[in-house]
């Protein structure tokens, strides 16, 4: 019998199915606990700046969280192959809720000071990176392997619901209770996680004999993930691709804001940024309701270009619409991305070692974002801008005529070129033939139902 196509039965009970019950019911209460704690950070962003009013100690928080998260990343993934996963995670979120307990306690005493929070946000990033590959790995044993997809899709409609959902309830909250009242709630919501956490069933983490026989050094065991890709050519290549492409929407991301300033004000910003995130929880929904296409690496490669086309839309013209319309279409396509490749993955890497193939992933692929963060700036400034001015190096030619010419026009032409580069990186990734037959060339470890057989399959060394 042929494999189920994603317009089959099974994808229309996909949510039916018993199997899936303890996935939503942690999914449940994974969401709570992200509303609530985004309502937790916009309330501690907006403390912090309206104390401080300093922009640079504003974004210290954030860059102190990414540093942390990137420094542990290896550890906490090697350990959550080697550690019981659910305590692990029943850990992390007992610390972060003691973490915003004491916030809420130092703010009620009125001992709060920005310090203070700068070290409860590094205490909770240290948390947090141990939270993640945890999570991670119990999504992979609790959701039947041909739902994958839909639960990737559905944890990133979670994560767009929570960014969407916190700034528009957290101004409410802060007139109505405060934010001593949101850090309790914040709290709570730890609370309910940890009770569902506890509640539901998660089977037995399989390890192979090798792992049973003697314990290996954490060294050993993260090293073993970094083999784990670097011996299979078609994962390298993928990994390669999902940086370099990382990087190229960083720089579109980065300079989205300034790009809408340019040609309108910032209550159209403010649109424009709900229009995107709509987008991506749009994207999201679809994807967990869909499960995804039956050949995974032709459909990921088509949806890398035309993001790459829909970034070109973006900047084509100073349009509003135009700008809008390509912003939804761009986020939109963002988590059919995620959870295409995320699926992929996690159908060829075994259970055990899921959380070491995830923290090589973040380290491979967000090693290039910090990078795009850097030279956005200085690149749009220096290098583009002044080639669309008047007397511009460009101004005259075809590129001033379908772009247009202004002091922010080359804002839109950098856009331009990182599409029409996403567009030309996608298509060479794809004619090389380990990236493309990588699906057919892995063993499938976690068998995928919704995936067609893969017919000569190789087994990596």
């Amino acid at each position: 019998m042929s494999a189920p196509t994603p317009t089959s039965a099974t994808s229309r009970v996909a949510f039916r199915d018993p199997r899936m019950r303890t996935f939503l019911t942690l999914w449940i209460g994974q969401l709570q606990s992200m509303l609530c704690s985004a309502l937790t950070g916009f309330g501690m962003s907006v403390w912090i700046y309206q104390r401080t009013g300093s922009a640079t100690q504003f974004a210290m928080n954030s860059l102190l969280m990414v540093v942390t998260g990137l420094v542990l990343g290896q550890v906490s993934g090697a350990l959550a192959d080697r550690w019981d996963r659910r305590r692990m995670l029943l850990c992390s979120d007992l610390g972060m809720a003691l973490n915003t307990l004491a916030l809420a306690t130092l703010l009620v005493l009125g001992r709060l000071e920005v310090w203070h929070i700068y070290v409860v946000t590094v205490s909770g990033a240290v948390f947090n990176s141990f939270r993640w590959p945890a999570m991670n790995g119990i999504i992979v044993q609790i959701t039947p392997p041909e739902y994958l997809t839909r639960a990737n899709g559905l944890m990133l409609a979670g994560e767009t619901t929570s960014s969407i959902i916190a700034p528009l309830v957290a101004g409410t909250l802060m007139v109505l209770v405060g934010l001593p009242g949101i850090l309790v709630l914040d709290t709570v919501s730890f609370v309910v996680f940890l009770a569902i956490l506890l509640a539901i069933r998660i089977p037995k983490l399989e390890r192979t004999a090798g792992h049973n026989k003697r314990k290996p050094s954490l060294v050993h065991d993260i090293a073993e993930g970094w083999a784990f890709v670097y011996r299979r050519a078609g994962l390298v290549g993928l990994l390669m691709f999902s940086a370099l492409n990382n990087f190229l929407f960083g720089v579109v991301e980065v300079l989205f804001t300034p790009l809408v300033l340019s040609a309108g004000s910032v209550a159209v910003l403010g649109w424009s940024s709900s229009i995107a995130a709509s987008g991506m929880l749009a994207g999201s929904l679809l994807m967990s309701a869909w499960g995804g296409p039956r050949r995974r690496i032709p459909f990921f490669f088509l949806m890398v270009g035309l993001q790459g086309v829909l970034a070109i839309v973006v900047g084509i013209r100073p349009s509003l619409p135009l700008i809008m319309l390509g912003a939804f279409g761009y986020m939109f396509v963002f988590p059919l991305l995620g959870s295409t490749q995320q699926a992929l993955w996690q159908t060829r890497v075994p259970h055990h070692m899921q959380g070491r193939i995830g923290a090589v992933r973040g380290a491979v692929g967000n090693a290039a974002l910090p990078l795009a963060l850097v030279i956005a700036g200085p690149m749009a400034d220096r290098i583009f801008k002044p080639l669309l001015v008047a007397g511009g190096s460009l101004d005259g030619t075809l590129a001033a005529t379908v772009l247009g010419t202004g002091p922010d026009r080359g804002l839109g032409l950098l856009f331009v070129v990182m599409g029409l580069a996403s567009i030309a990186v996608a298509a060479l990734a794809y004619l090389h033939p380990r990236i493309r037959h990588v699906e057919q060339e892995l063993h499938v470890v976690i068998e995928d139902q919704s995936s067609p057989p893969a017919e000569g399959s190789l087994a990596a060394p």
